[in-house]
Parts: structure tokens; C-alpha cells; sequence
């Protein structure tokens, strides 16, 4: 099978994010940055902008009504409870495929359960679909930003 350069750049990239994002720390780093390096920090309760350290690393905490708030909320990762790198690499594969990429694949690529895959694909799937119907640019330069835009697409309760 021949692989195109779109094809050859996302296996590249899949394989130095692995690297680089090869632990949790490394992951709330980078998400943290992420995260507050576009806006700033600003509280969710009081919308205060300064702050300090929260109880666990790359957490903020509000000097004025001591809200603290993690890395994760309000990301894609937000209730994630499978191991940060491997859910940045499960994220990226679902993005760059654009959500075609099957459960099975998945479990098979990262070793994890087929179900725990199938699961977070159909999360970050929905997510997908609200960005795409919000006409919101969904280029594959631009999936580190996805992480961390808004997570407001719930989980729909079966009747």
C-alpha cells in the first residue's frame, strides 16, 4: 500500500506526538499551555484573572473567590478516564481521519478495550459533528486547538 504525503505526515506526526506526550505530566503541560495561552486565565465563578497554584500540578487557583480549576476542565479530556497520552493519540487519530477510523482500529493501535475506544470515539465524534455543523474550520493543522475549545456536547440519555 502506498502511502500519500497527507498519509506519510500523520504517521509521523502520531509517532512524535507518542514520544513527546509519553506521560501525564508532559500531557498537562502541554494541555495547560494550550488551554490558557490563547485567552488567558479567567475564572469560571468570578471571572478574576489573577491567580496562583492549585493543589495539583498545572491546576490554577482564583486569588479572589479560590476557585480551583484543572488543566482538563472544559477540554475534549474533561472526565477522561483513560491515560492522558493515549487519549492525545486516540483524539489525534479520530480528528486527522476525521472520525472514520473504526473502535477496533483504535483498540488495536493503542492497546486499549475495544469498548473503552468505542466509548471516546463516539465523544470526541460528537464533538466533532457540533464543530462541523458550527461551520468551524476543521483542518488537520488546527487539532491541538480542538483539544481545548469548548466541551459542550453531552451525552444523550437513551429513552
Amino acid at each position: 500500500m502506498k502511502m500519500n504525503d497527507t498519509s506519510l505526515q500523520i504517521a509521523n506526526e502520531f509517532d512524535e506526538i507518542g514520544k513527546i506526550l509519553s506521560d501525564d505530566s508532559a500531557c498537562m503541560e502541554l494541555l495547560a499551555g494550550l488551554k490558557w495561552a490563547q485567552t488567558g486565565y479567567s475564572c469560571r465563578r468570578c471571572e478574576y484573572t489573577l491567580y496562583c497554584g492549585g493543589n495539583s500540578p498545572y491546576s490554577r487557583r482564583c486569588t479572589k473567590c479560590g476557585y480551583i480549576e484543572s488543566a482538563q476542565r472544559g477540554t475534549v479530556f474533561e472526565n477522561c478516564k483513560i491515560s492522558l497520552p493515549v487519549a492525545f493519540q486516540l483524539v489525534m487519530l479520530l480528528y486527522v481521519t476525521k472520525g472514520k477510523i473504526s473502535s477496533y482500529e483504535l483498540s488495536r493501535r493503542l492497546n486499549v478495550r475495544q469498548n473503552t475506544c468505542l466509548f471516546y470515539s463516539q465523544k470526541i465524534n460528537r464533538l466533532l459533528k457540533s464543530k462541523r455543523s458550527a461551520h468551524q474550520i476543521m483542518s488537520y493543522q488546527n487539532w491541538l486547538t480542538f483539544l481545548v475549545s469548548p466541551n459542550n456536547v453531552k451525552r444523550q440519555k437513551k429513552v
